[in-house]
């Protein structure tokens, strides 16, 4: 397919690329949809600090994380992606490694990096400090981990399970 050609032939750049379009136009969502705020009151410099977040954080931390060092740190993953959804069920190994890699994800990177992260960039739209960021980031702390294991505890399943190492 396009898609899976595109991601292969410059996995790096299609992923940052990618990420950015889409945390862009997430916000270009929450504006219009969301917040339902008239196109003469829209926020481009909150876009383009989302699309900034979109291609360093989401882009680029993610593309190290996902691309580099957990095919390193889980050396079957990449072959356990593409075997058939049978031996998948027979592949003890492979069955650790993603787990493995779904509890680092969301232990460790989302709760202590990207959910904070997040926070400051929001912040950042929004004309705040870091510092003050980082405090509305503790207040509501736990509450965006829950949604965000919610959500991505399950997609992890898939993406670190069955995605190609190019397009996660």
């Amino acid at each position: 397919s396009m898609l899976s050609g595109a991601g292969g032939a410059a996995p790096f750049l299609f992923g940052v690329g990618l990420t950015s379009i889409k945390t862009a136009l997430a916000d270009v969502w929450t504006q219009r949809v969301v917040e339902h705020r008239p196109l003469e009151n829209f926020d481009l410099r909150r876009v383009s600090i989302f699309a900034l977040y979109g291609l360093l954080y989401l882009g680029v931390v993610q593309y190290a994380l996902w691309a580099v060092l957990f095919p390193r740190l889980f050396p079957s993953a990449t072959a356990f992606a593409a075997l058939p959804f049978a031996a998948k069920l027979r592949d003890g190994a492979g069955q650790r490694a993603v787990l493995g890699q779904l509890a680092i994800d969301q232990g460790l990177h989302w709760p202590f990096a990207a959910i904070p992260a997040f926070h400051v960039m929001k912040g950042l739209g929004e004309r705040r400090s870091v510092l003050a960021s980082l405090r509305s980031c503790r207040a509501v702390w736990l509450s965006d981990v829950k949604a965000c294991w919610a959500v991505w505890i399950p997609a992890g399943l898939i993406n670190f399970g069955f995605m190609p190492i190019a397009l996660r």
